[in-house]
């Protein structure tokens, strides 16, 4: 299997950004608080505390190249930021090391850009350079990956 060296490439006006849970999370709590699973017509959004952000995001295993992001070029403005966690998931008493990511979030202005798609490769690509092959997510839209 030949892997990416380097990310995906985006719009000419973004660019991908490691987030460092232990400096940036407030940004990353920002984007997710106002962002992150919402209905339809924004009248529910779904939130969670620095703290339980924290602590859900440096767990014993976590990956720091697991928690990314979408910036602007011109003004460093986070516009999406994802997050993945390794599990081991025994499946027919096979245990499979994997990634669920979880807590990806996009900014309204910028959904129609398909970015979803690109930040589920990115998480891949970053995985595949782990050795680690499952990803799962959960979502309430259909998403179409490039493939």
């Amino acid at each position: 299997m030949c892997i990416r060296d380097s990310p995906y490439p985006l719009p000419d006006d973004l660019e991908w950004c490691d987030i460092d849970i232990h400096t940036k999370l407030e940004e990353a709590y920002e984007l997710l608080r106002d962002y992150f699973i919402e209905d339809f017509d924004s009248s529910y959004r779904m939130k969670f505390s620095m703290e339980y952000l924290k602590w859900v995001f440096t767990i014993p295993e976590y990956c720091p190249e697991y928690s990314f992001g979408i910036r602007v070029k011109a003004t460093k403005e986070l516009i999406a930021f994802a997050n993945g966690i390794p599990v081991a998931a025994s499946i027919g008493g096979t245990v499979l090391q994997m990634t669920t990511g979880n807590y990806t979030a996009i900014k309204t202005a910028h959904r129609s850009r398909r970015l979803t798609p690109l930040i589920y490769m990115e998480f891949l690509r970053r995985m595949h350079l782990r050795g680690v092959y499952q990803f799962f997510i959960s979502t309430d839209r259909v998403i179409y990956l490039p493939f």
